[in-house]
């Protein structure tokens, strides 16, 4: 199986939000009142949008080779760029990445969304 770890570019992103995904399960019953409890014990989270304003044709291309070898569907590592942490992540709905040109001489800029799995 080859390695699906995310490509590291050489730049940081910019900042990014670190979200956590709602774990509660919410049942409204007929009496009005609402039941609520845990979906899963474990917090998972959202990054981003990660955003890289500037990446060489090399690192866009290893970010586009990276997405079409994993999808939306496939889990891989990915390290935390702030914090120095590995996360289990996929490509978030509608956070797949996405490629700008910056300038010329075949630089680009590239943001996507991360769901912890």
């Amino acid at each position: 199986m080859p390695d699906n770890t995310f490509p590291a570019p050489a730049c940081s992103p910019e900042p990014f939000d670190t979200t956590p995904i709602d774990n509660t399960m919410r049942s409204k019953k007929e009496a009005g009142y609402v039941s609520t409890r845990q979906r899963f014990t474990r917090q998972t989270y959202i990054f981003g949008p990660i955003s890289y304003p500037v990446l060489l044709a090399a690192e866009a291309a290893a970010i586009k080779s990276h997405d079409d070898a994993v999808g939306g569907w496939k889990i891989f590592p990915w390290t935390h760029t702030e914090l120095g942490t590995t996360h289990q992540v996929r490509y978030g709905e509608n956070g797949r990445p996405k490629f700008k040109r910056v300038g010329t001489g075949g630089l680009r800029s590239c943001s996507f969304t991360l769901e912890e799995a």
